[in-house]
């Protein structure tokens, strides 16, 4: 099991509800999950989201999900009392499906955006909006997804390429970029809430957080 040295605190927005709006797509066994001031309603229950950052073990020499570990892993998640995971980059089907098996939910990362990523290029977006819509496409009939997640760490304090991006690229050029993939995720999926990770102990740390419907912080202690 993968444990981060970080919380993770969502703080629940008000009144934002999933339903089957997106029976369209052709997802008839959709089950609405409701999140609310409470918590979220999952299964007509009420709880509160409790997810364990997670990275899905691969098989050694290969590039497929070592199911068994991450089987082994759920079932330990499961009964230390936690009832979803959240990933950094997109969970696979086979994954999504052992979370769906133990009874987990998901906050499902949709795109791994970093210092790397470009937020002045119109083509790294198309990639970036390309990559994601793939992955909402494929998995918003899957009844486990409570969230979809948008990014990891904003602003992307650290890394290879230069650090924090709002400092280098200015917070207009990388909140259009954020928001042109928010919108993009809305139209493909527009009643599952969104949400991603800002890193709280970084300058500009409430980047793109006026576009989410959850917002979530990483504290690092």
């Amino acid at each position: 099991m993968r444990w981060l040295s970080f919380l993770w605190i969502s703080g629940l927005a008000f009144g934002l509800t999933i339903s089957t709006a997106v029976a369209a797509a052709g997802c008839n066994s959709y089950s609405p999950i409701k999140v609310h001031a409470e918590g979220i309603t999952a299964e007509s229950t009420i709880t509160r989201l409790r997810a364990v950052s997670y990275t899905a073990p691969m098989i050694q020499g290969t590039d497929k999900n070592d199911l068994q570990l991450v089987r082994h892993d759920f079932t330990a998640i499961k009964k230390a009392g936690f009832n979803a995971v959240r990933g950094y980059e997109p969970l696979t089907p086979e994954v999504l499906q052992v979370a769906e098996d133990e009874g987990l939910l998901v906050v499902q990362a949709l795109v791994h955006l970093s210092d790397d990523t470009n937020y002045d290029s119109d083509d790294e977006l198309r990639d970036v909006i390309a990559r994601v819509r793939q992955i909402v496409i494929r998995d918003r009939c899957r009844r486990n997804i409570a969230l979809w997640s948008l990014w990891n760490d904003a602003p992307f304090n650290w890394g290879a390429s230069g650090g924090n991006v709002v400092e280098r690229f200015g917070a207009r050029t990388v909140r259009r970029f954020l928001r042109r993939l928010r919108d993009e995720v809305k139209k493909l999926d527009p009643l599952r809430p969104l949400t991603a990770a800002n890193v709280l102990n970084a300058m500009h740390s409430d980047i793109g957080m006026d576009l989410l419907d959850i917002i979530g912080v990483n504290v690092y202690i």
